[in-house]
Parts: structure tokens; sequence; C-alpha cells
């Protein structure tokens, strides 16, 4: 059971970027104006993704806390690397 969830937990994250191409697909308008926000958010991630690793190996935080948040941060950051391939 667990390693399902860990599976649909990733399927899951990994859904951020084609939900991204779609969001960037209909709001056009918005993708020039958010370039720098997105490159913004690609770096606070890659900084909590770090931290996250950091907590996990240092603290023992639980591992399901831990994945929570690494899919939410995979998510996040398909999300922002959509609209950043689609702002181009």
């Amino acid at each position: 059971m667990e390693i399902l969830g860990i599976v649909l937990g990733l399927f899951f994250a990994l859904l951020g970027f084609p939900i991204g191409l779609f969001l960037a697909k209909i709001a056009k308008e918005e993708l020039k104006q958010g370039k720098k926000y997105f490159k913004i958010m690609l770096i606070v991630l890659a900084v909590l993704f770090v931290l996250t690793v950091l907590t996990y190996l240092f603290f023992g935080i639980e591992l399901v806390d831990f994945l929570i948040i690494i899919y939410s941060i995979i998510f996040l950051a398909g999300l922002a690397s959509a609209a950043l391939v689609k702002a181009r």
C-alpha cells in the first residue's frame, strides 16, 4: 500500500508540467508579465527542495511529510517551468 501511495503521489506531482502548459495556453497575456516571477519561483522552490532534503536527513522528519513536501515542490516547479517554456 505504501508503494502505491508513493507512485500515485509522484504521478500527480509530475502532472504539474502538463497543467502548467494548459494554464499557459489559456492565459497567454499573463506570461510575458510574469516571466521574471516564474524564474524567482523556480529559485525559491530549488532552495526549499534543498532545505527539505537537509531537514529530512538531519532532523528526521517523517517520510510521509517529506514526500508530501517534495511532491508539492515538484508540482509547483512543473507549473512554473511550463509557463517559462511557453513565455519564450
